[in-house]
């Protein structure tokens, strides 16, 4: 996890994909290499936790209501769980 102006992110183990939390409970991840965004959300509140899967295929964040979204690393959209 690294802090900078941009807010809080978490760096895939190979850095092959960076997240971004921006605040205001958006999240953008990105392809390091091509420097591009991969795809870019909002949660329902603050975040809280983001993480990749070991492999780099998946990426997950969770916010302060309990909720999760889960997002393949090519930007498809997978899944929203919510605790509340």
């Amino acid at each position: 996890m690294f802090f900078g102006l941009l807010g809080y992110g978490r760096i895939h183990h190979d850095g092959k994909f960076v997240a971004i939390d921006h605040g205001k409970q958006l999240v953008s991840v990105w392809n390091t290499s091509a420097a591009t965004e991969i795809v870019a959300f909002s949660m329902l509140a603050d975040v809280v936790k983001m993480a990749f899967s070991p492999g780099g295929e998946l990426f997950a964040s969770g916010d302060a209501r309990g909720g999760v979204m889960v997002w393949q690393t090519d930007g498809i959209y997978l899944a929203t769980a919510c605790s509340q």
